[in-house]
């Protein structure tokens, strides 16, 4: 777990400065990940075979849904625990949750409603 430093802007708003405590994944916790998010889907998958009539469209939608969801897991290599940041726009805290951060992390302020882009 580290403590970094995170900018918050918007397109017409200049940036604030933030902190957000992080966790990296290490490479054989992204392939847990990947292989845990791929054997739950395929799972569903195999399962709704045995539903008549909609495993026609289910058990290709899992099947597909698992491969999707484990290639978006497999870009994960940070997760956002908890931090602040001010809006830029209307300069109050912002609070940010639980998340897998990917490139351009997006958070919408509470007050202002405001959308706001993360970046390390």
């Amino acid at each position: 777990m580290d403590q970094v430093e995170i900018t918050a802007y918007n397109a017409s708003e200049p940036e604030q400065k933030g902190t957000a405590q992080i966790r990296r994944f290490k490479p054989s916790e992204i392939t847990k990940n990947v292989a845990k998010t791929l054997s739950l889907y395929w799972s569903i998958a195999l399962f709704t075979v045995l539903i008549p009539g909609l495993h026609f469209i289910l058990t290709p939608s899992f099947f597909g849904l698992g491969i999707y969801l484990s290639l978006k897991k497999q870009k994960t290599k940070l997760q956002i625990l908890s931090g602040s940041v001010p809006c830029p726009k209307c300069k109050e805290p912002v609070l940010l949750k639980k998340a897998d951060f990917s490139e351009g992390h997006k958070v919408i302020c509470q007050n202002c409603v405001t959308t706001i882009k993360i970046i390390f």
